[in-house]
């Protein structure tokens, strides 16, 4: 970028005038009280813009909070009525329709076992989607269960070998850091299984005093992180972490892989009493 500033001929000088102000004006004997007014009107004018970008940015960062707040207690509500309702009629046609076979004609009774496989795959698409959406296991047992369970039937579906550590393995973290930690793997691995052809996916969650980490990281095909930093959920993996403090590094080179890093600050001690992640 070039910057040209306006100049001004002073008898046999040539000065800049950086300010853009009349030539009259900026030759006049009282040019430096202008001037210093108008510095320090410039000044007041930057603060007031700092100011009122720092609160659009809290007010951002707050409404995006209470989306996703919102948004997991919607999900969350929705998983408890596929799981109770939905489910558990399906659970309930299965076993009718077990009660009643011998009272069916022979013809009829043949067609139960292809009834009852049908349901039962019903019932598991049932618990998959309502694991998708609010795995219970998170809010009752904690972090590295949800992202056990999760690793199982990432590795059910997708194929491949995909393993999972923790260290510690009963590593706990405030609700709000468990969610995004979890959303944060969750996106990852369906980005695995879209798009990366890979054979094998390591995953592994380590927490100290201050921070709690969680890897992502394949053998697939990779990509350019520059050209798809707004893709395959990048922005909205990077926001969950920024909205809990934390941030996301992803890595990745085509042809070698790619990995993704979730880093996340935890309470002090005398903080940890309330975490139930």
């Amino acid at each position: 970028m070039i910057i040209v500033h306006p100049l001004v001929v002073i008898g046999d000088r040539i000065c800049r005038n950086p300010y853009y102000v009349a030539p009259e004006q900026y030759l006049s004997p009282d040019w430096p009280r202008h001037e210093a007014n108008w510095m320090m009107t410039n000044l007041e004018k930057l603060q007031q813009s700092q100011d009122s970008l720092r609160v659009s940015q809290e007010r951002y960062r707050s409404l995006s909070r209470r989306l996703l707040e919102q948004q997991e207690h919607e999900r969350s509500a929705l998983a408890r009525e596929l799981h109770d309702q939905l489910g558990q009629s399906l659970v309930a046609i299965s076993l009718n329709l077990e009660a009643i076979e011998d009272e069916l004609s022979p013809s009829s009774r043949a067609r139960v076992p292809e009834s009852t496989q049908i349901i039962r795959k019903m019932i598991e698409q049932v618990r998959t989607l309502a694991f998708e959406l609010r795995p219970s296991i998170l809010d009752e047992f904690g972090l590295v269960e949800a992202l056990r369970d999760l690793v199982t039937r990432h590795g059910q579906r997708a194929g491949g070998r995909v393993s999972f550590t923790a260290a510690p393995t009963d590593a706990r973290a405030p609700v709000e850091i468990g969610t995004a930690c979890f959303r944060i793997v969750q996106e990852a691995q369906t980005n695995v299984a879209r798009h990366a052809r890979a054979r094998h996916v390591e995953i592994t969650l380590t927490a100290q005093d201050i921070a709690l980490e969680v890897t992502v990281k394949d053998d697939g095909d990779g990509f350019d992180v520059e050209q798809l930093r707004t893709g395959l959920g990048l922005i909205g993996m990077s926001e969950r972490a920024e909205l809990v403090g934390g941030s996301v590094d992803i890595e990745s080179v085509p042809g070698a892989g790619t990995t993704v890093r979730a880093r996340f600050p935890l309470p002090s001690p005398q903080g940890v009493a309330g975490t139930d992640q």
